[in-house]
Parts: C-alpha cells; structure tokens; sequence
C-alpha cells in the first residue's frame, strides 16, 4: 500500500468516524457533491521539532488537498483526493474510494462505521475528528502497521510522540 493510501485511509477515518449535528434546518440533505475548502488542525507531540513537523506537513497538504465527496440518493457515495503528491511525490496521482453511506438515529455511517463529529448545514460540511481519536489512529495503525510500516500502531504513536491531534474538515456544496 503506497503512503498515499495510508492518508486516504486516514482522510476516510474522518469519514468513516461519524455522528451527527444539524445546523437549525432538519431539512437538509447529504446528498450532493461537496468540495473540499479547508482544514483546520492541531498537532501536540512530546518533541517540539515533531510538533513543528507535523503541522508544517498538514499545513503544505492542507494548502495542496483537491478533494470531492459525491452522496447519492441510493446511499452509495465516490470520494476523489488529489494534490498530495506536489508535495510527497511518491504517493502518485488521484485517490478515488467509492462506498456506502446512510443516515441512523441521526448519525452519519460510512461503510458501517460512524464515529467521527460531522455538521452539516445547506452549503457546508464539516467532518471533525474524535475526542478519543489516538486510540482510534492507534487502532487503525495496529491493523495496517505490521503489514506496511513494519512495526504496531501504538508503537508508531509512542515512536512519534503524538500527545494530541485534532483535525477538521470543510466542504462547500457543490
């Protein structure tokens, strides 16, 4: 798995980690294509020069990310992110990832998964990660990190010496 679908996968952890809040208009709908517009983020880690890092390399993808979402009425939905590699060259071109998505008990399930914090008002959706997001990145890590980065998840967190990440997302309907 190139380090570019190691980002997809961590870009689709926001969409996949869903619940839901409505901003004063219980009539609005999903469905539709949303563009991405920006991100806001906030990495801590234990070592000054890797909280630097990490939110200098979120900071140039977040300026470089060419992302849409497209929910569809019968509950399928195409996500396509490009842009990435101007600045991680080995991570190849566009991204594209199609899959399910619905509406339970007012919460937002990608896939079968619903756990991370999304509002969705008439022209903008923001996708915003967990408070227990370190355990699910570590969880995350765990099923992919032996395979393709060589080592456990909560190693990899424990190497880096992340303390605190929080990420949010902002599309504008298309």
């Amino acid at each position: 798995m190139k380090l570019k679908n190691l980002l997809f996968i961590g870009v689709a952890v926001l969409f996949a980690f869903s619940s839901c809040n409505r901003d004063n208009d219980s009539a609005v709908s999903i469905v539709g294509t949303w563009k991405y517009d920006t991100m806001e983020f906030d990495v801590v880690a234990n070592d000054p020069a890797t909280t630097l890092l990490a939110n200098g390399v979120l900071g140039a993808v977040s300026s470089m990310l060419d992302m849409t979402i497209v929910f569809r009425e019968d509950g399928t939905y195409t996500a396509t992110i490009s842009g990435i590699e101007e600045i991680i060259p080995e991570l190849g071109g566009n991204e594209t990832n199609d899959g399910v998505w619905s509406l339970e008990n007012g919460r937002l399930i990608i896939d079968g998964i619903a756990i991370i914090d999304h509002r969705l008002s008439r022209n903008r959706l923001t996708l915003s990660t967990p408070p227990n997001l370190l355990d699910l990145l570590s969880d995350l890590l765990n099923v992919i990190g032996d395979e393709f980065l060589g080592m456990p998840g909560d190693e990899i967190l424990e190497m880096l010496g992340i303390t605190r990440f929080n990420m949010s997302v902002h599309f504008n309907r298309q």
